[in-house]
């Protein structure tokens, strides 16, 4: 990015990372209240940087949930809001910190990161290629507890409680124990290209584009299904 002050014209170099395009989308930039701190998103990724201009470094990054994000600095500077997410439903926060890392990770070419709610589990996307995909589940400690390879057209979510995961690609939906990595549920829906599992892992909302459906793990057949909404909700799911 290209910044313009009283110090004089500088550059800051953002690493490529998950996201192909380093544009922001309308909102996707601000800038704290003391003028030090700038966060922007990628333009595509569902992800955003948080860049020190003091420094001229990135100090953070984070990713959110599908939308068009309008961002925003608190009052103090201490914590970055993502609001407009999941079709205006969702609002994001991140805290502001300094602290040394528990784990650095090397970056791939494409590459996403989802927490469960408390935080003490996520799980990592990438793909160094479109035929390597594979996800990798952490700690808070950054201990990796399982990872998974995917086939074609792959797609990930955590529950909320960091007790489940569901994946999918050419070969269906897979629904596996965080714990122990046990498969708990799987059907054969390679066109589910959405996956929204309940807090409880108990349900799945799924979107193929023409049809949504609401799953549950204990039946290979959806509870409920709508084909008359599909283009509005999946417009405000996209990023």
């Amino acid at each position: 990015i290209h910044v313009c002050g009283s110090e004089g014209d500088f550059l800051v170099d953002i690493p490529r990372g998950s996201g192909t395009g380093l544009r922001p989308r309308a909102g996707g930039i601000a800038v704290s209240g003391d003028g030090h701190r700038v966060v922007l998103d990628r333009g595509s990724g569902n992800h955003a940087d948080l860049v020190d201009l003091q420094s001229r470094t990135v100090v953070s990054s984070f990713s959110f949930l599908p939308g068009q994000p309008k961002l925003a600095f608190s009052s103090d500077g201490k914590q970055v809001f993502a609001a407009g997410l999941q079709g205006d439903s969702a609002l994001g926060s991140w805290e502001i910190r300094a602290p040394v890392p528990r784990k650095t990770f090397e970056a791939s070419p494409y590459m996403t990161v989802q927490p469960s709610r408390d935080g003490k589990r996520f799980v990592v996307y990438r793909e160094d290629s479109p035929s390597s995909a594979r996800w990798e589940l952490y700690d808070a400690a950054g201990t990796q507890l399982l990872s998974g390879a995917f086939g074609q057209n792959p797609e990930f979510s955590l529950t909320p409680d960091g007790r489940r995961i569901v994946t999918r690609d050419d070969h269906g939906v897979t629904m596996l124990d965080a714990d122990d990595g046990r498969v708990v549920w799987q059907i054969g829906c390679k066109d589910c290209f959405r996956l929204q599992p309940s807090a409880d892992g108990r349900r799945l909302f799924t979107s193929s584009g023409k049809r949504l459906a609401l799953w549950s793990v204990d039946s290979p057949d959806p509870i409920w299904t709508d084909t008359g909404r599909v283009s509005e909700i999946t417009a405000g799911m996209d990023t």
